[in-house]
């Protein structure tokens, strides 16, 4: 931000005690593609919404003194020099009020700025309002739902107080962010709903709708369709966004398109939009970027599973590459949960039989990395998840003692089976016949096993008493057509 938009001809003397800033005449129209800049007019200097993002949402105190000392502070603030910012509005207690908060939004320094008395200036209660719901927004606490109820409550009264639509909107998107965080989709919707889009800057219109079809897209189930007006309004905003050069807003949207390709089985499609999002973070925000990349190697898992071999390398790349914004110190269940999918594609990765050994150990590490997170008493259903693949990858490593693999995916199939009690008959089941299939290759050194026999015979039932489905029931009858048929040979 290093322009100033006049809208009045009186601006030459400031224009030359500032020469450091760009001045535009009032035959400049003011930019429309949402980033934030400073205007003049007879009142002083007034500061745009910042609708990209690219600094703390807390809103500036309006009008700002149309003096020089103002603009040294603010490009002082711009190069990171808070003390000669500091230096440099000392006239100005309003502003070095300000100045804290955003040094506590920064840096978590200090605490804000203490309330002044109820303003008697309309924009200045609503900015004061706005600001304190940003920072209960921002704020830790422990109590998620009374914080919950508490930043609800500051937000609603700072909706109230905004003096027109487009400072109104600019409140609500933040709050309607707040809101998926929440998991209050319908309440999101609800607002948004009630927006004259004709009446919306672009940039303000084309923001809280991108949020709305975010919203509808978390809040439709998985297995349901996806509304067409959806994808149409999330193509609307994702080619204002490209056609502005807005690269966040319009990775979000393609992670988004990403996201609906994929439900739909269309997984070409979503890589393409993954790829695209990717390219525009080059240069742009890391935690969006890991995002990214984590989002583009679960899409290309979901590709190898769907029996698309090919991709399961392209998939262990991504993964790797996304562990480096996920550390395990940072974010444990994101590193898990990458460790828990790389564990699955390192065991199908296709490998010579010189280095299968090295691909089953690389497995096996990822795996225990992920269950060092899920533990089974702090986690019991990801603990229970995780031991069943790792159950499955066991009964695909190759190497020189086949059978003790066998034998430990026996093991953790036990695990699994430990936390897939009743309440998880679905589950259960898969884990029972996963078990049946690892006890027919494990090794029998004397023979004929009776006890394992007729613990597949209990397992083989146990299946029939809990699930209807009938692949699982076909898959539980062929193990006891192969256990009678066993019987049969021993009894001959």
């Amino acid at each position: 931000m290093d322009s100033i938009f006049a809208q009045t001809d009186a601006f030459a003397l400031l224009a030359q005690q500032a020469p450091d800033w760009q001045w535009h005449g009032p035959d400049i129209p003011l930019p429309q593609d949402g980033t934030t800049y400073l205007w003049l007019d007879e009142q002083g200097l007034h500061l745009a919404p910042d609708w990209r993002e690219e600094a703390p949402p807390l809103i500036w105190p309006d009008p700002l003194p149309a003096h020089p000392d103002f603009l040294t502070g603010l490009a002082a603030l711009h190069q990171g020099q808070w003390e000669a910012c500091t230096a440099a509005w000392e006239a100005w207690p309003v502003l070095l009020q300000h100045l804290q908060d955003l040094r506590w939004m920064v840096w978590g320094q200090g605490g804000p700025a203490a309330l002044p008395a109820s303003p008697e200036a309309p924009f200045s209660a609503y900015r004061q309002a706005h600001n304190r719901a940003v920072q209960a927004h921002f704020a830790p606490q422990t109590a998620a739902e009374a914080r919950a109820e508490y930043v609800g409550e500051r937000y609603a009264r700072a909706l109230a107080l905004a003096p027109d639509l487009s400072w109104h909107a600019y409140t609500l998107r933040l709050w309607a962010s707040w809101l998926i965080d929440q998991g209050e989709y319908a309440q999101l919707m609800s607002h948004v709903a009630q927006l004259d889009p004709e009446a919306l800057p672009a940039p303000a219109y084309h923001a809280l709708l991108s949020l709305r079809c975010r919203a509808q897209l978390l809040q439709t189930p998985y297995e349901a369709p996806l509304p067409e007006a959806l994808k149409t309004d999330l193509r609307a905003c994702m080619n204002y966004f490209q056609g502005i050069s807005w690269p966040i807003e319009t990775s979000l949207l393609l992670m988004d398109a990403a996201q609906i390709a994929e439900r739909e089985g269309h997984f070409a499609e979503a890589l393409g939009y993954l790829n695209q999002a990717l390219s525009h973070l080059e240069e742009e925000a890391e935690d969006l970027k890991g995002q990214a990349l984590l989002q583009k190697g679960m899409l290309l898992f979901a590709w190898t599973q769907a029996d698309q071999p090919q991709f399961c390398q392209p998939a262990i790349e991504a993964l790797q590459a996304a562990l480096g914004y996920f550390p395990q110190d940072q974010a444990p269940a994101v590193f898990a949960d990458i460790h828990h999918h790389l564990g699955i594609l390192y065991a199908e990765r296709p490998a010579s039989p010189e280095k299968a050994a090295l691909w089953a150990a690389v497995s096996a590490s990822s795996f225990r990395e992920a269950l060092a997170w899920y533990t089974r008493e702090q986690a019991p259903y990801q603990y229970g998840v995780i031991c069943n693949n790792y159950g499955n990858a066991l009964t695909r490593y190759r190497g020189s003692e086949r059978a003790d693999y066998f034998q430990k995916a026996l093991d953790y199939y036990r695990e699994a089976l430990s936390v897939r009690d009743q309440r998880y008959p679905y589950e259960r089941a898969i884990t029972l016949l996963n078990f049946l299939e690892a006890s027919w290759k494990v090794g029998n050194p004397e023979g004929f096993n009776h006890d394992r026999y007729e613990d597949m015979r209990a397992k083989v039932e146990e299946v029939r008493s809990l699930v209807s489905e009938p692949d699982l029931l076909a898959e539980a009858q062929r193990h006891a057509d192969g256990l009678d048929q066993l019987m049969n040979t021993i009894s001959a």
